[in-house]
């Protein structure tokens, strides 16, 4: 990357270049690199071989696997899904009864936090 950039990663970020810190970024940022050229270059010969020219979609697909394991992946089962509010209500018999908030509030029952 210092060839390429002219400078060292942890010097574009403004570490001091004789820091720990400095050498660890520096390292990381070396074996990601390597990494993606490494599934770049194995892409892109398996692409010469199919014969096929896909404008670098392959290419990318091999990088985001690098980059996010899971991309594209479906949810593991038991996964709890997107987050929900829950908004508790005050029923007129004075029982406190929760829901999402998404959903329609019960006959007669007053919202917790207007009821206060």
């Amino acid at each position: 990357m210092a060839k390429e950039y002219g400078q060292r990663p942890s010097t574009l970020l403004g570490l001091r270049p004789e820091s720990w810190e400095a050498y660890q970024l520096d390292s990381a940022a070396l074996t990601l690199a390597n990494r993606i050229d490494a599934a770049a270059q194995k892409e892109a010969g398996r692409a010469a071989r199919r014969r096929h020219d896909d404008g670098g979609a392959s290419i990318t697909r091999a990088i985001m696997r690098i980059l996010d394991p899971d991309h594209g992946k479906a949810p593991a089962r038991g996964d709890i899904g997107p987050v929900r509010r829950v908004v508790y209500d005050l029923r007129p018999d004075g029982e406190v009864t929760w829901r999402y908030e998404d959903e329609p509030a019960p006959a007669g029952s007053t919202p917790l936090s207007a009821a206060a």
